[in-house]
């Protein structure tokens, strides 16, 4: 039976949101556990060290966000975000990497994933990933996935340099609309 771990405020019992760190090397998954645990929301954080292992745990549990690192060996970061993506589309997703390539960010974007994180080094940066993580554990599930604060023609223009074929749907209230890329046109 799956235990679910609840904190008291004030009446109101609310159960805590989970993490799954995916990263094949344990002293990063330590590393980040450290860090993720300093949320002010207080999130129970649980590891995978391989790909595999992540989606046998999505499977079994609810998570509310998955963090992955992109370079693993066997089964990589792209591949478990895009099966998360089609079999768990209510998790939000960060794509961990120490790559800086525009072209890899267009495609990890792509997938539909939340954030694209290069692994941060400094206190700034560890600070903004943090603000980042715990924006994400709040929000609603609604907008743009993978599309923080970016407009629409960004969004057009990170779908046309991925060369790919997808249809972008736009509700506003009871408004809708359909913007058909075809292979980056």
């Amino acid at each position: 039976t799956k235990t679910r771990h609840k904190k008291q405020t004030g009446r109101q019992t609310m159960t805590r949101q989970k993490i799954l760190l995916v990263d094949d090397d344990p002293a990063v998954l330590g590393i980040y556990q450290e860090l993720l645990g300093q949320l002010p929301s207080n999130p129970e954080i649980h590891t995978a060290v391989s790909g595999h292992r992540a989606l046998a745990m999505l499977d079994s549990d609810s998570f509310r966000l998955l963090a992955c690192d992109l370079n693993m060996p066997k089964m990589d970061g792209l591949q478990v975000l895009s099966i998360v993506r089609r079999k768990h589309p209510q998790v939000r997703t960060i794509a961990l990497t120490g790559l800086i390539d525009e072209q890899f960010r267009s495609r990890v974007y792509s997938l539909g994933v939340d954030l694209y994180w290069h692994k941060p080094g400094t206190e700034d940066e560890i600070r903004q990933f943090l603000e980042c993580v715990e924006s994400l554990l709040g929000q609603e599930d609604s907008g743009f996935r993978g599309m923080q604060s970016k407009s629409l023609m960004d969004i057009i223009q990170l779908e046309c340099m991925s060369q790919s074929s997808s249809v972008l749907r736009i509700t506003n209230g009871t408004t809708a609309g359909k913007i058909w890329i075809q292979e980056g046109e």
